[in-house]
This record gives C-alpha cells, sequence and structure tokens, in this order.
C-alpha cells in the first residue's frame, strides 16, 4: 500500500486585486519528503515508533516544560 504524508509548512493571507493581504490565513500544505528531503525521511522509517514517541513527548517537555505527561499525551493523541 502507498502513502503520502502532508505537513502543514505554512501559513498565508489571500491577496487582492491591488495586491493587498486580506481575510484569514490560508493553510499551505507539503509533502513530508518536500519539506525535509527524501533521505532523511526514509531513514527514519527504520525507527521504533516507540523511540519516536518518547523523542516528541521530550520535545513538548521542552518547548512547555509546565506541561504534564497526561497533557501532553492528551494533546497529541
Amino acid at each position: 500500500m502507498m502513502q503520502t504524508y502532508l505537513c502543514n509548512c505554512d501559513f498565508k493571507k489571500r491577496v487582492n486585486k491591488r495586491g493587498i493581504e486580506y481575510g484569514w490565513d490560508v493553510a499551505v500544505y507539503s509533502s513530508i519528503e518536500h519539506i525535509y528531503g527524501y533521505d532523511y525521511v526514509t531513514s527514519c522509517y527504520k525507527d521504533n515508533p516507540q523511540d519516536s514517541w518518547k523523542q516528541i513527548v521530550d520535545y513538548m517537555h521542552e518547548m512547555y516544560p509546565e506541561a504534564t505527561d497526561n497533557q501532553i499525551r492528551k494533546i497529541l493523541k
């Protein structure tokens, strides 16, 4: 089975005919391979899912040191 993963890489405002931005930001999506590179993405396929989960949780603890494990798990699930 072939899969494609998309990731939000930016938000941009719409522009009218006069070149003036207006409205809400619009999400811009791209493939993971385009953002990080094909070689890096395919090298991560061999990683253990539990190790990847721990890396994400550790990163969230760095960004939000006051957050508990339960709060982080609730956000990520």
